[in-house]
């Protein structure tokens, strides 16, 4: 009896070792794990640096360093709560408005992911002028730095139209 208890014990510790050696890997398709390469980390990190410089940018209120990390060409699209686009602009017109009530801006990246195309989108939940967003994010490698391409969002409550930042 004290041989099995022994056994059992020796085998637990090793359940354990195992479980801590081996790396948690994302849900796949169908419930299956996918392992995903050194150079799709290093992307997703990358645009995930590049969203954080963009929010620490806004909330210290320097508009040449949030330029920086935009495309030139990229749009802003503002979303209802029902998932609507109320506005689209270029961020030159978005960045004022952002500037300007940026007090109290915290954020908190959540999610990134790489698609076939190279491109990483990027999802940050914001507070901004009192109201809680969820922000999606498009980065692409431009110029050897990932740089925002598009951005969406969308307001967890419900705000009047035209209302976005």
């Amino acid at each position: 009896m004290h041989l099995s208890r022994a056994l059992s014990i020796a085998l637990a510790s090793l359940s354990l070792t195992l479980a801590a050696a081996v790396p948690a890997r994302p849900a796949g398709a169908c419930g299956s794990y996918v392992q995903k390469s050194a150079t799709q980390r290093a992307a997703e990190q990358g645009a995930r640096d590049a969203v954080t410089a963009h929010f620490e940018a806004l909330a210290a209120g320097d508009a040449r360093a949030v330029r920086k990390v935009w495309s030139p060409s990229a749009k802003v699209t503002s979303l209802d709560a029902d998932g609507q686009a109320t506005r689209t602009e270029r961020l030159g017109r978005a960045l004022p408005r952002w500037l300007a009530a940026r007090d109290g801006l915290a954020w908190t990246v959540t999610y990134a992911a790489q698609a076939a195309d190279g491109t990483v989108t990027v999802a940050a939940r914001v507070t901004w002028d009192g109201t809680l967003y969820e922000d999606v994010l498009t980065l692409a490698e431009l110029d050897g730095r990932w740089r925002i391409t598009a951005k969406s969002s969308q307001a967890h409550v419900h705000v009047a139209a035209g209302a976005g930042y």
